[in-house]
């Protein structure tokens, strides 16, 4: 389901026009953001809570 790309894979889909989304959360997206990334969560606030509190248990 999902893809680590390095440095230079990350270049070359800018350069062919695609579309980077960046799911982590507005503040870790306005911490360090890639140019031209779209922000898009994966969760909200609330889920982002909840699922840190189940991976503690």
């Amino acid at each position: 389901m999902f893809k680590d790309i390095t440095p230079q894979e990350l270049y070359n889909l800018k350069t062919n026009e695609k579309v980077i989304v960046d799911v982590r959360s507005p503040k870790e997206y306005s911490d360090a953001t890639i140019p031209g990334a779209v922000n898009i969560p994966l969760f909200t606030d609330d889920e982002r809570a909840e699922v840190g509190t189940i991976y503690k248990q």
